[in-house]
């Protein structure tokens, strides 16, 4: 039996187990990691063979779970592991209404702004590793880096030492690594400019011009190509999950009773492009790790919309459909009502409360 006092505080705490995808990117006060150590040790483990090694691509990881396990909760407590450790993370959201190719280029466009530990946002970050390979003086680091203005002959300045550096990859990129150092620069009319780049997007031609970008526009799938090319420049490792299938795949009314139940033209043609998506994200990314984050019907749906066997390019990790043990029940119980509490003052702690360790 709990005393009236102990029931009135637990009344006044509210839990929001309701999760959203921006609930990736805040710390996690109720992350219990032994819950989900195993499928989280898959991830870190082809996160280790994307730092490691740069001529093979790790096969993508179909994070599953039913509603409730706890996928956005892991997703946040392996973004905090990676971004601890160096890497980059970022979220693509695909019930944006745009195709999957537009939605993975916004994801990382938006996700370069995201914090990161160092230097403040993922941009910043990629451009301060970058930029001491390429032996630039340090006036043209701080501004390629955004923290003073930036000219054109300093962007200039930033390509020919990038092309030196890898000739491929400069010669690809070049309108896309502008492109990135005019969106985090201090001027809004640049920002505008590299913005406007990145999403595929004309623009200004003018401005394109006095910036030194070509007239040709890359197209979206170009776009993730070329800053996941240039971010394996600086030898870290990047994660790129995709999340929220489970609402757009809903869409479709199709059943799973049948496994083998053939999909309408209109349902093929909704997720047929996505499946083919994430198999090619896999082949034209360096340095990265694809990780897909469903419910268990959700991936075979996908898997037999896939042009090419899935099995090839992703492997499944499966999260518990229960609490494995008391004692794990008993630290995520601890963990949430510490966290909720944290804000609240109700005098000395009943020692009869559980607390966080």
């Amino acid at each position: 039996m709990i005393s009236e006092d102990q029931r009135a505080a637990l009344e006044a705490v509210s839990l929001n187990p309701a999760v959203t995808p921006d609930d990736v990117w805040r710390p996690s006060p109720h992350n219990v990691p032994e819950l989900h150590e195993k499928v989280a040790a898959e991830i870190l483990r082809g996160v280790a063979r994307a730092r490691t090694d740069d001529t093979s691509m790790p096969l993508g990881v179909a994070m599953q779970g039913r509603a409730g396990a706890g996928k956005t909760h892991l997703l946040g407590a392996v973004r905090e592991r990676i971004q601890g450790d160096g890497g980059y993370f970022f979220l693509v959201d695909m019930v944006s209404g745009k195709t999957f190719w537009e939605s993975v280029a916004l994801a990382l466009v938006e996700g370069m702004g995201r914090p990161h530990v160092g230097w403040g946002t993922q941009l910043k970050t990629f451009l301060r590793r970058l930029t001491p390979q390429l032996g630039l003086p340090v006036e043209v680091r701080d501004a390629v880096a955004g923290t003073r203005p930036v000219t054109r002959a300093q962007l200039d300045t930033f390509i020919w030492a990038l092309r030196e550096r890898d000739r491929e990859v400069g010669r690809d990129a070049q309108d896309t690594a502008r492109a990135l150092v005019l969106h985090g620069a201090i001027d809004f009319e640049a920002q505008d400019v590299g913005y406007a780049h990145l999403i595929s997007e004309p623009g200004d031609p003018t401005a394109r011009a006095a910036w030194g970008l070509s007239p040709a526009i890359r197209t979206p799938q170009q776009v993730v190509q070329d800053i996941s090319r240039l971010m394996a420049l600086t030898l870290d490792p990047t994660v790129i999950a995709v999340d929220q299938l489970d609402t757009l795949f809903a869409q479709t009314s199709t059943s799973l009773l049948n496994q083998h139940q053939g999909l309408e033209d209109g349902q093929a043609k909704v997720l047929g492009p996505i499946a083919d998506g994430l198999l090619k994200l896999r082949d034209i990314t360096r340095r990265t790790l694809v990780v897909v984050s469903c419910l268990p019907d959700t991936w075979v749906l996908m898997t037999r919309t896939a042009p090419t066997p899935v099995a090839d390019r992703f492997r499944t990790a499966t999260l518990p459909d229960r609490i494995p043990t008391p004692e794990i029940g008993q630290a995520i119980v601890s963990k949430r009502l510490a966290a909720a509490f944290a804000g609240m003052y109700f005098g000395p702690p009943h020692p009869t409360w559980p607390i966080a360790p």
